[in-house]
C-alpha cells in the first residue's frame, strides 16, 4: 500500500509541474505579444476618418492574430489624438512611459510633424499616414505609407496645366495647418514652372471655420478661371458651399479632403457640381477592394483610403516583426531594405527615406453630384 501512495503522490506532483508548466508556456506567449499604439483622430475635425482608421487596424489585429503558427500576436492599444499635436504628444508620452509601448501608428500631419522628434527621441518607430513633405525627413525612426502633398501637387497642377481652354488665372485656398500651408507652397512652386498659368491669391482658412466670407469674398474678387481647394472635413465643404452662394460658379480642382471624409461633401452638398477631385488609385486594385468587402460585411460601411492604408501599414509591421523581431532599430532598416513588398491590399514601393507613396489621379464630380472612393 505504501508503495501505491507513492506511485499516487509522484502521479500527482508531475500533473502539477506539466500544469505549472503549462501555465508558465502561456504566459510567456502572451507576454511576447507586440504592443502597437495608434493614436487616431477620433474627436475633433479629423474625426470621420479617424474612426475608419480604428475600424480597419482592429480588423488587421484580429486577421493578424488568427494566423496559425505565424509568430509573434499584436496587442492594439488604440487612443484619441483629438486631431491635435499637443493631445497626441500627450498620448504618446503617456504610453511610452506608463505602458512601454515602442511602436506607434498615426495620422494627420500636424499631429505626424509633432510625434516625429519624439520617436527618434525615444527610440520609438512611428508608422506616419501623412502628407506632409517633412515627416520622414531624417527621422530614423519615422515611417510613411500615406499620399504627400508634393505628389498631389504635382498631379493637380499637371491637370489645370494641361486643361482646354487654359484656365490662366488661379486662386488657392487651403486650411491653414501645417498640411495646407506645404500644399499651398508646393501648387505655387509648380505653378511657377508654368508660365501660362498665374496665382492671383492665395487663403488660408482655419480648420473648425463654420464661416468663410471674407475668404470666399477676397477669391471672388481676384475673377479666378479655376480654385484649387485644400483641406478636409466638414470646413472644406462649408468653404466651397460659401463660395458658391456668393456667385463663384466656375470649376474647382480639391485635394484629397472629398474622398478622405465624407462629412466634406455632406457639407457642401450642391457645390460640387461642375468640380474635380483627387482621389486614390489604389481603388482599382483587386486586394483593396477585397478588404472593402470585408469592412463592409463587419462594419456596415464602406472604409475610407486612410483605412485602406492603415490596415495595410500593420499587416506590414506584422511581416516585418515576424522576420527581423520587434526591436524598432531594426524593425525600420528591414522594412526600407524592402523596396517593394506585396500587402494584402497590393504592392507597394518602399524609399529608402521609408515612404510608401498611396498615388493619386484627377476626377470629374459626376452629374448627380455624389463623390465616391470607390466609384460605385
Amino acid at each position: 500500500m505504501p508503495t501505491t501512495r507513492w506511485i499516487i503522490l509522484a502521479a500527482a506532483t508531475c500533473g502539477i509541474l506539466v500544469l505549472g508548466v503549462w501555465v508558465a508556456l502561456r504566459n510567456h506567449t502572451n507576454s511576447s505579444a507586440t504592443r502597437i499604439a495608434a493614436i487616431l483622430p477620433l474627436t475633433g475635425p479629423g474625426a470621420s476618418f479617424g474612426e475608419s482608421s480604428r475600424n480597419a487596424l482592429l480588423l488587421a489585429a484580429d486577421e493578424i492574430n488568427g494566423t496559425a503558427n505565424k509568430g509573434p500576436r499584436i496587442d492594439l492599444v488604440i487612443e484619441d489624438g483629438m486631431t491635435d499635436p499637443k493631445s497626441s504628444v500627450t498620448a504618446f508620452n503617456r504610453l511610452y512611459d506608463t505602458k512601454g509601448i515602442r511602436h506607434f501608428i498615426t495620422t494627420v500631419s500636424s499631429v505626424s510633424l509633432a510625434l516625429a522628434p519624439l520617436a527618434d527621441q525615444k527610440k520609438s518607430l512611428l508608422f506616419a499616414n501623412a502628407s506632409h513633405p517633412l515627416v520622414t525627413d531624417n527621422h530614423q525612426f519615422v515611417l510613411r505609407y500615406s499620399n504627400t502633398a508634393p505628389d498631389e501637387a504635382r498631379v493637380l497642377v499637371d491637370f489645370v496645366a494641361q486643361h482646354s481652354p487654359v484656365w490662366h488665372r488661379v486662386y488657392v485656398i487651403a486650411v491653414n495647418d501645417d498640411y495646407g500651408r506645404a500644399y499651398a507652397q508646393e501648387l505655387s512652386t509648380r505653378i511657377g514652372g508654368h508660365p501660362e498659368i498665374s496665382i492671383v491669391g492665395t487663403e488660408f482658412y482655419d480648420r473648425a471655420a463654420t464661416d468663410f466670407r471674407t475668404v470666399t469674398t477676397k477669391a471672388l474678387s481676384g475673377t479666378p478661371d479655376v480654385v484649387l481647394l485644400v483641406g478636409f472635413g466638414r470646413s472644406m465643404g462649408l468653404c466651397l458651399r460659401q463660395l458658391r452662394e456668393i456667385g463663384y460658379a466656375g470649376p474647382f480642382v480639391a485635394s484629397l479632403g472629398f474622398v478622405l471624409t465624407p462629412d466634406a461633401v455632406t457639407a457642401a452638398d450642391e457645390a460640387v457640381r461642375g468640380g474635380y477631385v483627387l482621389n486614390f488609385s489604389f481603388v482599382s486594385e483587386a486586394g483593396a477592394r477585397a478588404f472593402r468587402d470585408k469592412y463592409r460585411a463587419r462594419y456596415g460601411a464602406d472604409p475610407t483610403p486612410n483605412a485602406v492604408i492603415d490596415y495595410g501599414t500593420l499587416h506590414l509591421l506584422a511581416d516585418g516583426i515576424r522576420a527581423v523581431g520587434n526591436d524598432p532599430a531594426l524593425l525600420s532598416s528591414h522594412i526600407r531594405a524592402l523596396q517593394q513588398t506585396h500587402l494584402p491590399t497590393g504592392d507597394v514601393t518602399i524609399s529608402p527615406q521609408g515612404d510608401i507613396l498611396a498615388p493619386v489621379s484627377v476626377a470629374a464630380v459626376p452629374s448627380t453630384g455624389t463623390i465616391s472612393l470607390w466609384g460605385d
